[in-house]
This record gives structure tokens, C-alpha cells and sequence, in this order.
């Protein structure tokens, strides 16, 4: 059995994602399980927040995933002035752009970007003791099928300010629940619409192009 229920945010705790509060969201949180009688002892976060960066960028695809996540923050580095070891950065991969004939410059992308991942040292990166993976992560048996036949990869990036992870952190320890995964709201919409739905009595058809629009206080976000 599933329940759902929905309890008003107390007052100044919370703010464009960041949890200022961590006292009063867990009393709040706690009051509503114990109420609702949910014994549920894990937790998986979906958030949304002006701190959080998303962009989508085309890059060489590359067999190995961890260098293709090292090509991807280099890339990354060269359009956002920040320093990387504050952030968490994850992607999915959208779409396999297939070329009959690599052009030059492609080519000396490829052997640029190479260069880089070779002399690149590893940054020592914050353990965080828990699975803290944005849910953004690709099924790897899919990147396998289909890295062969593609030069070129449609990725989907966040970068998510570790600050903002580790105050979910502290929430689901103060809630003494296992945390699973911290989410994005868009991407956790999107996992609705991969498997048969009804909206509005109506069911939701996969080849149909659907736009979901997010009202909020402060802001509007439309998904495609």
C-alpha cells in the first residue's frame, strides 16, 4: 500500500533549496509520519534550487564512464567560473549522435580532451558515507549497446553545490532514515512518464511530446 500526503514547510526553514531550519523540518516531518502511521525507514530527496546548474552539452563519447565524467567537468570548467571541488556533478545521457565520418576538428577535440585526461591528477572528492547520486546516473548496459555506433553523445549535466547535498544529509540523519538518493524535481518527473500513466483519465502515450509546468511563489519551470 502507498500512501501520499502533503504538510505545510514551518516558517523560515526552508529557502531556494538550501534548509535553513534543520530543527523545525524534522519535527514538521516527523509529526507527519508518526500521524499517518508510515514506518518507512529510507528516504529518497527530490529538490529544486537556483544554486543548482543544469545544462545540456554535446561531448566525444568515451567507452569508460569515469573518464567521460572527467572529459564532462573539463568541459564544465571552461563555462562556469567556479571551483568544482564545492560541487557535485552528475549527468545522463540523452541522446547517441551518430557520424558516418569524424571531421578533423573532432578528431582533434578528441586527441585535445585526451591530452588533458592524461596529465589530469585525481582530486581527493568528499565522502560523504552515503549514496548521494543525483539519480541522474544512465543505465551503463544501455551507454555499452550504443557507444559503438555513436562518435558524439547529448548529455544532460548538474552541478549541485555540496553544501546543499549535506543538508539533506543532516535532515535524513536527524530523521534516523537511510538516505537512498538526492533528486532534481524535473528529473524526478521525468521517471513518471517512462512507464505507462494516467493523466486526467486519460493514459499518457510515450510518443507524445508532453510539457509539465511547475507553478511556484518565486518562480515557473516548464520540463519538455
Amino acid at each position: 500500500m502507498f500512501k501520499a500526503i502533503s504538510i505545510p514547510t514551518p516558517r523560515n526553514s526552508f529557502d531556494d533549496g538550501h534548509i535553513n531550519n534543520i530543527i523545525a523540518l524534522k519535527d514538521s516531518i516527523n509529526e507527519a509520519l508518526q500521524n499517518n502511521a508510515i514506518k518507512t525507514k529510507s528516504v529518497i530527496f527530490t529538490t529544486e534550487s537556483s544554486a543548482i546548474i543544469t545544462r545540456i552539452i554535446t561531448v566525444p563519447m568515451i567507452k569508460n564512464l569515469k573518464e567521460m565524467e572527467s572529459m564532462i567537468q573539463l568541459q564544465m570548467q571552461q563555462y562556469l567560473p567556479i571551483k568544482f571541488e564545492d560541487y557535485i556533478l552528475q549527468f545522463i545521457l540523452l541522446e547517441n549522435i551518430k557520424e558516418e565520418e569524424k571531421t578533423i576538428e573532432l578528431a582533434e577535440q578528441n586527441k585535445e580532451l585526451e591530452e588533458k585526461l592524461e596529465t589530469k591528477t585525481e582530486k581527493k572528492r568528499l565522502n560523504l558515507n552515503v549514496n548521494l547520486n543525483m539519480n541522474l546516473k544512465f543505465n551503463k548496459n544501455m551507454f555499452k549497446r550504443k557507444e559503438e555506433a555513436a562518435s558524439k553523445a547529448r548529455v544532460r549535466i548538474a552541478v549541485v553545490p555540496k553544501e546543499v547535498a549535506e543538508g539533506y544529509l543532516d535532515l535524513a540523519k536527524e530523521l534516523t532514515l537511510t538516505p537512498l538518493g538526492l533528486d532534481l524535481n524535473f528529473n524526478a518527473v521525468t521517471k513518471l512518464f517512462t512507464k505507462e500513466i494516467v493523466i486526467g483519465h486519460e493514459i499518457y502515450e510515450k510518443e507524445e511530446t508532453s510539457v509539465v509546468i511547475d507553478i511556484g511563489q518565486q518562480s515557473i519551470n516548464i520540463d519538455i
